[in-house]
């Protein structure tokens, strides 16, 4: 039960995390670029830890005794994750909007360069970490909800245990792995690959929501 618990912790964690985004933008240049890597992949992995961790403690205990509560999270849950996981199955069908990289392409401000001084690149992967609601929106509104519904309170902390070791195990690898990965993710095919597997992941979630 517990390991079940885990796994979607890391399912629901990793999907969310892996889809593209302003911080994954941010991190995946200043690793091309060899700028303060390991320092801003901590900082990211730092803040989506204590989004999640205040997300299952704060809105879990809010929601957990509220039954009407609950069934309108797991509905609003679940439309939210099959909107995603739309966009993401649009993202792999349309490669041109994949890669957060390519002309044109649109990122949140901070993220088109890489800060050269510590200080700099710092406050930009805070200001991209806890300033975007997109993140607050999938830590402590989305995974705070669904880590309310999971069995006692060990299931919840299972459950965020999950998240957080996606959040840690995707920023280790984007950042350490970036100057590896680019000449494979230069290729618009490798984007579509990866929306492709998050649309799965949001989708099959979205479908354990609604048919617990």
């Amino acid at each position: 039960m517990l390991s079940g618990t885990f796994i979607k912790g890391i399912g629901l964690g990793g999907g969310l995390i892996v889809a593209i985004g302003a911080q994954n933008a941010f991190l995946l240049k200043q690793g091309l670029q060899g700028r303060h890597v390991l320092l801003c992949a901590a900082v990211c992995m730092a803040c989506d830890m204590l989004l999640i961790g205040l997300g299952v403690s704060s809105v879990g205990r809010l929601v957990a005794g509220n039954v009407a509560l609950l069934g309108l999270i797991r509905v609003a849950g679940a439309l939210f994750l099959l909107e995603y996981g739309r966009r993401a199955a649009w993202s792999a069908w349309r490669p041109s909007g994949a890669d957060p990289l390519a002309p044109g392409a649109t990122a949140a401000p901070g993220a088109a360069s890489a800060p050269t001084r510590r200080g700099a690149a710092v406050r930009t992967a805070l200001a991209l970490s806890l300033l975007n609601p997109h993140v607050w929106l999938d830590t402590v509104v989305l995974l705070g909800a669904i880590g309310a519904q999971q069995p006692g309170a060990a299931g919840r902390y299972i459950f965020a245990a999950g998240a957080m070791s996606a959040s840690l195990l995707w920023f280790s690898c984007l950042g350490l792995g970036a100057r590896l990965l680019a000449p494979v993710f230069a290729l618009p095919h490798a984007w579509r690959v990866l929306d492709g597997l998050i649309a799965a992941t949001m989708w099959g979630i979205a479908l354990s929501l609604i048919w617990p």
